[in-house]
């Protein structure tokens, strides 16, 4: 893990064998170290140091859960750019409806930003269960919707517009 990393995560240089200091030697006791020396040498790129991290792979989606269960908010963006696209194709083959895949979309990461320390690691990936809040949201809507009569609504909107004529 590169030190970039470290000054972030500082769990995963502990599982690492690595030490928890940063670049001035003192330990990283809180989710952002605000040391003038570090603060100097990173010249304000924090965020730009945890993008690379991630874009890089070294972070798993188990550690970012993790943490966005602890407030942080960007590891909840990079899990939304690895994830959203899954979850949106699910959304669209369970309620066949654009607009309200996006709506599913956004309501499992804000369902995520809240609910995040429920995942326990040792029943399933990360990805696995971000899927299966994905599917379950999903049917509850598809429930929701058929109940208020949504895709009978489309299917007569479709034949106002569309008459066919005998």
């Amino acid at each position: 893990m590169n030190s970039n990393v470290a000054a972030f995560f500082p769990e995963m240089s502990a599982i690492s064998g690595e030490s928890d200091a940063t670049a001035c030697g003192e330990p990283v006791m809180e989710w952002e170290h605000s040391c003038p020396a570090c603060l100097e040498n990173d010249s304000g790129a924090h965020g730009q140091k945890l993008f690379e991290a991630i874009q890089s792979d070294d972070l798993s989606d188990e550690l970012l859960l993790q943490r966005t269960g602890h407030g942080d908010r960007d590891s909840l963006t990079f899990l939304f750019r690895r994830h959203a696209a899954s979850i949106r194709h699910v959304g669209y083959r369970i309620l066949r409806n654009r607009a309200e895949a996006d709506d599913l979309l956004q309501d499992v990461f804000l369902f995520l930003s809240r609910r995040a320390a429920l995942f326990d690691p040792s029943k399933s990936s990360a990805k696995s269960w971000i899927i299966q809040m994905a599917y379950h949201r999903a049917f509850d809507r598809r429930r929701y919707l058929s109940a208020r009569h949504f895709y009978r609504a489309e299917e007569l909107k479709d034949e106002v517009l569309n008459p066919s004529r005998d």
